[in-house]
């Protein structure tokens, strides 16, 4: 069995729907012979935390095959706490395979309208920033090149045989989803660049809108539910098995959902945010 080590944020323990029906696991469950396994899992790994941990992650267990989710790549934590990005939904052991969180009915996310609104006073909370020439403290892009070229290059020293970068995880919270769609390009440049597998799933759960599904793969408005977890697990498992099985040593063409047209946002402009918040507040209600 090849040594695989998930790497990254909450979501790579399942959080809020238990660590049985996380990406990691069902992903892992694809690869013949290891439907039984216990996905091995560093988590809690994020920009700020990740190199010195992964390196020895990977050393100690002497991972081959390095599927690498981070997380924590939006807002500083002070801008985190005014927006309220945050979700408040945490178990009481911080863990996200405790018998509490495995118990926990699954629903979906469903906005109400007091949610709505909190989302378009957020919304104007982050134009004022971007008006008054605070958008680094919302999106910091030159930082995140910065920190993802570090992590990747020092990741370049191990005899891993190949490196499955995912790109930001789409979710309904529409500021922390226009960071992301502007996250993923600055995560498919540095797999480019760094010679890893790139696998889009920020578009995959974006194409879920075509078909009205697209709420239905979140538990809150940032975290995937188990529906999510599924979706992104096949398609993490399907770019898995087609490198594990050929053996590959080096990094090959896997491929991804691509981009689309759908919701298309640029930060710099606050026209630009004014629609985003009547387009997101259309597809809520719409979904909900």
């Amino acid at each position: 069995m090849s040594k695989i080590l998930f790497a990254g944020g909450c979501h790579v323990g399942g959080h809020l729907v238990g660590a049985n029906r996380s990406f990691a696991k069902l992903a892992l469950g694809s690869i013949p012979g290891s439907s039984t396994e216990v996905p091995n899992t560093l988590v809690h790994l994020n920009f700020r935390t990740a190199t010195d941990r992964l390196l020895a992650a990977c050393c100690e267990d002497q991972t081959e095959f390095l599927i690498l989710q981070l997380g924590h790549y939006e807002s500083s934590p002070h801008f985190r706490k005014i927006l309220r990005i945050n979700s408040k939904k945490k178990s009481a052991s911080g863990t996200a395979d405790s018998s509490s969180i495995e118990s926990l009915p699954l629903t979906n996310y469903q906005p109400t309208l007091s949610a709505l609104l909190l989302d378009a006073g957020r919304m104007a909370l982050a134009d004022m920033l971007i008006a008054t020439g605070q958008k680094k403290r919302l999106f910091n892009a030159e930082a995140m090149v910065t920190s993802l070229d570090s992590i990747l290059s020092s990741l370049e020293s191990l005899p891993l045989k190949a490196v499955f970068l995912l790109s930001p995880f789409s979710c309904p919270d529409s500021i922390t989803r226009c960071i992301r769609r502007q996250a993923k390009s600055i995560f498919a440049a540095a797999a480019q660049k760094h010679g890893c597998i790139y696998i889009d799933t920020f578009s995959l759960l974006e194409s879920a809108r075509r078909d009205g599904t697209f709420l239905a793969n979140f538990i809150d408005r940032i975290h995937l539910s188990s529906q999510g977890h599924e979706l992104v697990g096949r398609m993490v498992g399907d770019s898995m098995r087609q490198v594990i099985i050929a053996g590959a040593r080096k990094p090959i063409p896997v491929r991804t959902v691509q981009p689309h047209t759908f919701g298309r946002t640029d930060l710099h402009t606050v026209a630009a945010k004014e629609a985003l918040i009547k387009s997101s507040t259309r597809t809520m209600l719409t979904s909900n």
